[in-house]
């Protein structure tokens, strides 16, 4: 994602960004800190995991796309995706539920 703000005179003169032009950006989803995920490594994870076993297998975290209920909670869910090594749009999620591995797909990992 991308915001930028600028204010300019309506003027005819030179727009320049004020003091207040900000820019914002971020990694693409699945991406977080440069991790990816290979065939092998989804092949090893199976239903029943924690997030933090599969964090074990590919070498770090992926992007919680989402969540309900508050972490601990009793039906806490969330969903995690990696990019994956592979052609474009190569990635792998998971479902959890109480941080156990409910569902996996993936899409064209190598």
């Amino acid at each position: 994602m991308v915001l930028l703000t600028a204010c300019g005179s309506s003027k005819g003169e030179d727009a320049k960004p004020s003091a207040s032009a900000s820019v914002q950006a971020s990694q693409p989803a699945g991406d977080k800190d440069g991790v990816t995920i290979t065939k092998e490594e989804y092949g090893k994870i199976e239903s029943g995991m924690t997030y933090k076993e599969i964090i074990e297998i590919v070498g770090g975290e992926g992007d919680v796309l989402s969540e309900a209920g508050k972490k601990g909670d009793k039906n806490y869910a969330s969903v995690v995706m990696y990019k994956g090594k592979g052609g474009v749009g190569a990635s792998a999620s998971f479902v959890f539920l109480n941080d156990e591995l409910q569902t996996k797909s993936q899409l064209g990992l190598e």
